[in-house]
């Protein structure tokens, strides 16, 4: 597992990105790849598995750290 920061989450729209020093970039984050039903918010720490997306990194398996 790797771990991050949020940077930005849009509730409205179902994602944003976060940050990970891991990978040195912003990494997707979907509302759908959440493990549970969690407030997570800008500067919230994550752990998530990053997977190659479409456009990038997109993160998977979030949780609350």
């Amino acid at each position: 597992m790797s771990e991050g920061t949020v940077r930005w989450f849009n509730y409205k729209k179902g994602y944003g990105f976060l940050y990970s020093d891991e990978f040195k970039s912003d990494i997707f984050l979907h509302h759908s790849e959440f493990l549970k039903k969690e407030y997570i918010h800008e500067g919230s720490s994550v752990t998530f598995e990053a997977i190659e997306g479409q456009h990038g990194l997109k993160a998977k398996d979030v949780s609350l750290r």
